[in-house]
C-alpha cells in the first residue's frame, strides 16, 4: 500500500491541483494547514493541522504527524515552508521525500526557457542580404515576453515557426497582416506582437472556427 503524502499548506492552487493529480493516480493525501479555518479542508479525506512553519514547536508537530499517519512524502508550493524542509526534513523524517522542487525555480522555469529561446534565435538569426531594409530586432526582453505569452494560448505554432515568422516581420512591407487559418489563436498572437511592435499595421485573421472543417480532404 503507497504512503500518504502530505500535502502543506493545502489550500494553495497549486496544492488543490496536485491533489487532484493524487486523486486521479488513487494516491493517498492527507491535507494540512495553519490555519483555524481553510476553506479547501473538507475538499481532504485526512486532514490535520500545523502551526505556522516560523513556530518553534513546527519541527515536532510535522513529526508527529508523519509518525502518526505513516507518511512518505510531503508536497509543499509555500516558498517559506519548501526552503525549511529541504534544509530540515531529512534531519525531522529521514526517507521522507520532499515531493516537489523549489517553487521559485518552478514559477521561473517557463521565463528562464523564453530568455534562452530568445538569445539563441537571435544569436542564430538570418545574415543581411544585399538590399535588405530591416525593421529594428525586438529587444532581448520583449522577444522573451512575447515567447513567454504565447506559450500560454493553445495551438499548433512551434517554436521554429515563431522564429521564423520575427524574420519576416522585420522584412514585411507597411499594410494589413492576414492569417488564414487561426484555430485558437497561438500563431496569430505572435503574429499580432510582431504587427504592433514593428508598427507594421492591423491583424485579420480567417477561419471557419467550425469542427467540421478540421477535416482536411483532397
Amino acid at each position: 500500500m503507497q504512503k500518504p503524502i502530505l500535502i502543506f499548506p493545502a489550500g494553495m492552487p497549486k496544492a488543490v491541483e496536485f491533489l487532484e493529480r493524487c486523486r486521479h493516480e488513487g494516491r493517498p493525501v492527507v491535507g494540512a494547514s495553519s490555519l483555524a479555518f481553510d476553506p479547501v479542508r473538507n475538499g481532504y479525506e485526512v486532514w490535520r493541522h500545523l502551526p505556522y512553519v516560523t513556530d518553534a514547536s513546527f519541527g515536532s508537530a510535522l513529526v508527529a504527524v508523519i509518525r502518526e499517519l505513516g507518511v512518505g512524502g510531503i508536497f509543499s508550493p509555500n516558498i517559506v515552508v519548501w526552503e525549511y524542509l529541504s534544509q530540515q526534513l531529512q534531519k525531522l523524517a529521514p526517507g521522507v521525500m520532499l515531493l516537489n522542487e523549489s517553487p521559485v525555480d518552478n514559477a521561473l522555469a517557463s521565463y528562464r526557457s523564453a530568455m534562452t529561446r530568445a538569445r539563441t534565435d537571435m544569436a542564430n538569426a538570418l545574415k543581411l542580404e544585399a538590399g535588405d531594409v530591416l525593421r529594428d530586432e525586438l529587444t532581448e526582453i520583449r522577444r522573451a515576453a512575447m515567447y513567454r505569452y504565447v506559450d500560454t494560448v493553445p495551438g499548433m505554432c512551434d517554436h521554429e515557426k515563431t522564429a521564423a515568422m520575427c524574420e519576416i516581420a522585420r522584412r514585411a512591407p507597411d499594410g494589413d497582416v492576414v492569417e488564414i487559418g487561426s484555430w485558437w489563436g497561438k500563431s496569430a498572437a505572435v503574429l499580432a506582437s510582431l504587427a504592433e511592435a514593428h508598427e507594421i499595421g492591423n491583424l485579420l485573421c480567417v477561419d471557419p472556427w467550425s469542427p467540421s472543417h478540421l477535416i482536411q480532404n483532397d
